[in-house]
């Protein structure tokens, strides 16, 4: 991506499936952008406008824009002048719906201020075919850990990447291995798998939830709460207890990593429904209501 004028000027970046039939890559794929650095930097000080985009979940990617729709693009990318910047678009097939290879037309257009056409390439993508591994059934293997997080990895060996997926959609990682923390919401993940010769392949898993919240009780004259666990907390793990009545925190505590139980002390608190969630490093892992 290149500035056309002799001055700086800002420019929105859009992806546009040639006809109608085109669009169904948005079912098979996923459509990701990375800009390099310094239009990453311009768009994030102009204001980080978008339409119709996706953010990558991991911090490693935060370059990383997912195009869902059509409609999707990219505004207020500042290129000063004489500035050139990089766009690497790529396509992440889930899965595959054609019996035979198809291929898909799209344009990537840059536009300026006044929506002028200023710049763009077209690409054909073309759909991986299906592969079978030969004789060996593709199976995603996991191993349970102590503190509730499930390590998987798969059964073959000659694969070029392997992409995860959880049950949302979403790109959780990448690589033969991952470490996982399967909740109530979010148990099922599968493995998009990409042989050398570009051929795709997939498993998915739906894991046992060992982590969470076991039991909850009163004690202290009714005065505290013991809060039992499935498994030992981990690092970085947090409770939050609330009244389900008013609305409000009661309490919110750091865990020590390593523990079955702990007791909340909710002396003076009014008498009602309770919600009490876990979290790990900021994800939610498991919910329980009570009476106190």
């Amino acid at each position: 991506m290149r500035n056309v004028y002799g001055d700086d000027h800002k420019y929105s970046l859009e992806f546009i499936p040639r006809t109608a039939s085109d669009e169904a890559l948005y079912s098979q794929a996923s459509i990701s952008m990375d800009l390099s650095d310094n239009m990453y930097a311009s768009w994030v000080e102009n204001g980080s406008y978008s339409n119709g985009v996706k953010r990558s979940l991991l911090t490693s990617e935060q370059n990383k824009f997912y195009f869902i729709s059509k409609d999707s693009r990219l505004e207020a990318i500042k290129m000063e002048k004489e500035k050139l910047g990089k766009v690497t678009l790529k396509f992440d097939f889930n899965k595959i719906e054609q019996a035979s290879s198809k291929q898909y037309t799209f344009d990537l257009i840059q536009r300026d201020e006044n929506g002028n056409i200023v710049g763009g390439e077209t690409f054909v993508v073309e759909n991986p075919t299906e592969y079978s591994f030969g004789q060996i059934t593709p199976e995603i293997l996991p191993t349970y850990c102590t503190d509730g997080s499930v390590k998987l990895n798969t059964n073959l060996t000659d694969q070029q990447e392997i992409r995860w997926v959880d049950a949302n959609g979403e790109t959780v990682g990448r690589g033969e291995t991952i470490t996982v923390r399967p909740s109530s919401r979010n148990k099922d993940y599968t493995a998009v798998i990409l042989s050398k010769d570009g051929e795709l392949t997939n498993a998915s898993i739906s894991l046992q939830i060992l982590s969470g919240i076991k039991n909850v009780k009163l004690s202290g004259e009714d005065a505290c709460l013991d809060i039992e666990f499935k498994s030992e907390t981990a690092e970085n793990s947090t409770i939050v207890v609330s009244s389900l009545n008013e609305g409000k925190v009661l309490c919110s505590e750091k865990l020590p990593a390593g523990v079955t139980t702990i007791t909340v002390n909710l002396t003076k608190q009014p008498v009602g429904a309770v919600g009490i969630s876990y979290s790990v490093e900021g994800y939610l892992i498991d919910t329980y209501k009570f009476n106190k």
